[in-house]
């Protein structure tokens, strides 16, 4: 699927050209013919917007390719191929964080809310086409708080039941928290199956260097290894087993001379402490919580995916949560960007985030508040 705009733009050229002076000849007419929901407007071609039309247009031209010869039929297939690409759904772990937040708010919409998204679509449109249309708006930061807006009257002029309600406060949180398009994005982790992955790899990579999750973390960031190394591989290791990602991150960092060196003064059996020994039960307490942690962080200090987690691995809370003293100082992960923020404010200076929501917990004189304005 192709969510932009500058997306929708090649693909009109690319069938337009094939249309007019294609392998078929000129079947711009014969084409048009066969579009349902036709209308005048400036170009013909705006109509493709439509899955209805994309879908009529294909099928003309499997028809028109039929019995033609092999280059013929490899060109028409290729404009066919791009035709499918634009309108197919993607899949969840394919998307990134405001892909993820469009989705869930369009599915939102549809499945509560179905008069308004009929609203939202035009005769002829898929849900693709709806989700693209919905992406164009919460691209600006406008978007997100007029949905927002549209969002908190559902809580107040409806009778929802509990579940809704808190899947509401869920995505009204994520539309006025998601990073500002005035700092430069952060892609180096891209949604949340990324950030399980990496957690898991730095959990892993911490047990077999003998120390807690955090200062592994710290250790390969410190030397480069994090930033330059692993993050650009991702993509590549989600095709591997975790012990092959582990492995070549550890061959790796072997191979860095007297950076490794400084690394095992700090870091190794040698020099593992006793409250740095997590039992079986602490690993699988770790591994469910802290990406829940950093993913929540991210949602509530309107960070990058990467920005939160350096942010939770650098704060004295994690190595106290890895060494059993902070386990059950929060009951929610939801508390942990309030707690933090009144602990370690200094993790988040460098990237001028506040918190424009918050959850309905109730303040010292028992009323609530669900927004605050930086």
């Amino acid at each position: 699927m192709k969510y932009e705009s500058k997306d929708f733009e090649q693909l009109k050229a690319k069938t337009g050209e094939f249309l007019e002076h294609g392998a078929l000849g000129n079947i711009r007419v014969y084409c048009e013919m066969t579009w349902p929901y036709r209308r005048k407007t400036e170009n013909y071609l705006d109509e493709l917007a439509k899955a209805d039309v994309r879908k009529a247009l294909i099928a003309s031209l499997y028809h028109m390719c039929r019995g033609k010869g092999i280059e013929t039929t490899r060109a028409t297939e290729q404009i066919i191929g791009k035709l499918w690409e634009f309108g197919r759904p993607d899949k969840v772990q394919e998307r990134d964080m405001l892909q993820a937040l469009v989705w869930d708010t369009g599915m939102f919409i549809k499945n509560n809310g179905y008069w308004d998204w009929e609203e939202m679509r035009e005769i002829g449109e898929s849900d693709t086409d709806v989700v693209r249309k919905l992406y164009g708006k919460l691209r600006t930061r406008e978007g997100r708080e007029q949905q927002s807006d549209i969002l908190a009257a559902y809580l107040e002029n409806y009778d929802l039941p509990g579940e809704v309600q808190v899947q509401i406060e869920q995505l009204e949180m994520r539309l006025l928290n998601y990073p500002s398009p005035d700092r430069e994005e952060d892609r180096s982790i891209k949604n949340s199956f990324q950030l399980q992955n990496c957690v898991r790899w730095i959990q892993e990579l911490s047990a077999a260097y003998y120390t807690l999750p955090a200062k592994a973390y710290r250790n390969l960031s410190e030397a480069g290894v994090w930033r330059d190394y692993v993050v650009p591989r991702i993509f590549q290791y989600e095709s591997m087993s975790c012990y092959e990602v582990v492995s070549d991150i550890m061959r790796h960092v072997k191979g860095l001379g007297e950076t490794y060196e400084n690394m095992m003064k700090v870091m190794g059996k040698e020099h593992i402490k006793p409250d740095e020994i997590p039992g079986s039960y602490d690993w699988q307490y770790l591994r469910e919580t802290e990406a829940a942690f950093i993913e929540t962080l991210a949602m509530q200090k309107g960070l990058y995916l990467g920005e939160a987690l350096d942010t939770f691995y650098e704060s004295r809370f994690a190595l106290a949560l890895e060494q059993g003293r902070e386990r059950h100082a929060l009951a929610r992960a939801e508390m942990l960007a309030e707690y933090l923020e009144y602990s370690e404010p200094e993790l988040f200076a460098k990237y001028e985030c506040g918190c424009r929501f918050q959850s309905s917990m109730p303040e010292k004189n028992g009323t609530v508040n669900r927004r605050s304005v930086r």
